[in-house]
């Protein structure tokens, strides 16, 4: 009688894919829709990703390696901890998705009905952002060379701007999404990357761990990444005259495939009354190391920690932050002290992975205080543990940018802080304060949109494992609501679907359902 009453229980409480003891776990039914919407992005036909993971076939035969990457936490690629600070568009399954797959694999990959499978997204190989471009920049096509080893390639478009401009918000669009594994964008002055890709036959130069000494980073893709968008009246500053530089990491295997990527980029009308948004480095291997000099012995696991005071005059608004190292990098953890001793998490990555690197994004923006002190711990293994390691027998390895060199870098994108800044949505999922805490009992599931790409019609499919007030909205790109097919309503426990009846521009859209505890779930759909 006991063992009746708890299965009761769990299937009141939780979502049907969570009650296993109550009911099968089925690729058609559970599985596909996790998978389309954490790894689909570049597990799909023509992805980054080395094998799909859109159908039931393909999906069984890799089963054993889904369950190492879901057990390990390789998969879905996410370097920061999200327990110890969140971000924007985060890559990450929640508890409940991954006791499911795990769940799935062990009882033996049923199939289910395969016919009633949600059909397969249709995943964007183009541009996200809706509207035409104010100006396209794009590499040559280039044939890639990397056989037993990755390859850095950096292309020189020269004198992008003949004016300053100003980037509200812009978008890499690989030209090869199989090969592309990421992409750094520059903007250099000095014309010494120029001179480099002058001095080298055909196209481009190759590059690795920067463009060159004076280039400016302005910005980074990776796969499942989303366009740089920022907040209203604010930009990057193209400088006149500069040259901008993109480079590309292709992986090893690539070789002989063709690619020519291209940026899409929109500019404010005017820049009066932009403000800046700039891209500094907040921690370095020179002036502000606490333990230099910057030599990481053979042999060793050295950790480097640096400090510096936030004195700019005034308080700060903090939108990005990117730390870098390389092959030896093992973790990175930054934090702020405010003057009046309080600590603010600013991005632990407990494993570093030079292969998954990013510009991570606040939810909303963080309001640094002036006189804030910002302080690093950067860890490097030079043994022969680390099997990323470019050195056999281990070396002392110094600062540089050749492949076995290394770096000890935090940048931060900022602006002057404006009373209000703290309120600007980046990320729409992460618009309350509350957020589902780890292993927490989840309420609601949003299912993907169907069908999708959309016209000007789709329904949206969630589920309430228990009765309560929710609302779903609909988001574009730059974090704007624009519509809310859902005031909040008092629904009862089951499944229930809403209409989106509206046409829409070309771009992708985020739905978000918020339920009355505060969780927030989302899914992402693209209007034709």
């Amino acid at each position: 009688m006991k063992r009746i009453q708890l299965i009761l229980l769990t299937f009141l409480f939780l979502f049907p894919l969570l009650s296993l003891s109550a009911q099968e776990i089925t690729w058609a039914e559970h599985i596909a829709p996790i998978m389309y919407k954490n790894c689909g992005s570049c597990h799909n036909d023509g992805g980054v990703a080395p094998f799909s993971l859109t159908d039931y076939e393909t999906a069984k035969a890799w089963a054993s390696l889904i369950e190492w990457a879901v057990n390990t936490g390789h998969m879905p690629p996410w370097p920061p901890d999200p327990e110890y600070r969140h971000f924007a568009f985060e890559r990450t399954i929640s508890e409940e998705e991954k006791t499911a797959i795990l769940e799935w694999i062990a009882t033996g990959t049923q199939s289910g009905d395969l016919s009633q499978t949600p059909p397969v997204p249709d995943y964007p190989e183009g541009a996200m952002l809706p509207g035409t471009p104010d100006l396209i920049l794009q590499i040559p096509t280039y044939t890639v060379q990397a056989q037993g080893q990755d390859e850095y390639r950096c292309f020189v478009i020269p004198d992008a701007v003949l004016q300053d401009k100003y980037v509200t918000h812009w978008e890499i669009v690989p030209g090869n999404r199989s090969i592309v594994h990421h992409v750094v964008v520059y903007q250099d002055e000095s014309g010494q990357c120029a001179a480099l890709d002058a001095a080298t036959p055909g196209p481009g130069y190759s590059c690795f761990g920067g463009a060159c000494n004076s280039a400016e980073i302005i910005g980074a893709w990776a796969p499942g990444g989303n366009p740089l968008v920022y907040p209203e009246n604010m930009g990057i500053r193209l400088k006149a005259g500069s040259d901008i530089v993109i480079e590309m990491h292709y992986p090893a295997g690539s070789f002989g495939q063709a690619d020519s990527t291209r940026i899409h980029l929109f500019f404010a009308p005017q820049s009066a009354g932009m403000r800046e948004v700039k891209f500094d480095a907040v921690a370095d291997p020179w002036q502000t190391i606490q333990n230099g000099p910057f030599v990481i012995p053979a042999n060793q696991v050295k950790t480097f920690t640096t400090k510096m005071n936030f004195n700019f005059g005034q308080d700060i608004t903090l939108l990005r932050v990117l730390p870098h190292m390389h092959l030896l990098g093992k973790s990175v953890k930054a934090w702020l002290v405010e003057p009046n001793g309080a600590e603010v998490p600013l991005i632990h990555i407990p494993e570093w992975d030079f292969h998954w690197q990013g510009m991570y994004a606040f939810p909303q923006p963080l309001r640094i205080k002036n006189g804030s002190k910002l302080h690093t711990e950067f860890t490097y293994d030079n043994t022969t543990m680390n099997p990323n390691n470019p050195n056999s027998p281990p070396q002392t390895v110094y600062y540089g940018e050749s492949t076995t060199d290394e770096m000890l870098f935090l940048f931060v994108e900022y602006t002057p802080y404006q009373p209000g800044d703290e309120n600007i949505v980046l990320d729409s999922s992460f618009i309350t304060p509350v957020f589902e805490a780890r292993g927490g009992r989840s309420t609601a599931e949003l299912l993907p949109c169907q069908p999708n790409p959309v016209s000007d019609f789709t329904m949206i499919p969630f589920y309430l494992s228990e009765k309560q007030e929710v609302s779903i909205s609909i988001f574009d790109v730059t974090g704007k609501e624009i519509a809310r097919p859902l005031p909040h309503s008092t629904l009862p426990t089951g499944p229930h679907s809403v209409e989106l009846r509206q046409k829409l521009s070309s771009g992708v859209y985020f739905v978000r359902l918020t339920c009355e505890n505060g969780q927030i779930k989302t899914s992402k759909f693209v209007a034709e």
